[in-house]
């Protein structure tokens, strides 16, 4: 029970993006690794490692384009564009 509950405050935050430029690194891997059922989650450690290392916050992330992506970890074209449409979609809060 306890878990569920856990689990549900977890999803009703990860879905809350008004804040997004208040985001830290480590809740943009959080989110990201969230989206489309965890499909990005393999992408998370790299993340993690070069988000930390070029300081990006949430505030950056609508200005990211997919040469930003691939640098942070993220090789796969598709899972790029994707998340490109992922991060220009926080525009719209």
């Amino acid at each position: 029970k306890y878990e569920q509950l856990l689990e549900k405050e977890k999803r009703r935050t990860l879905d809350d993006t008004t804040n997004y430029k208040q985001w830290g690194y480590k809740d943009i891997v959080n989110w990201v690794s969230y989206l489309e059922i965890g499909r990005f989650e393999k992408y998370a450690d790299q993340f993690l490692e070069n988000m930390k290392k070029e300081n990006i916050k949430g505030i950056h992330l609508t200005d990211l384009d997919k040469h930003d992506i691939h640098r942070l970890g993220c090789i796969d074209y598709e899972d790029k564009k994707s998340l490109l449409n992922h991060f220009q979609s926080l525009l719209s809060n």
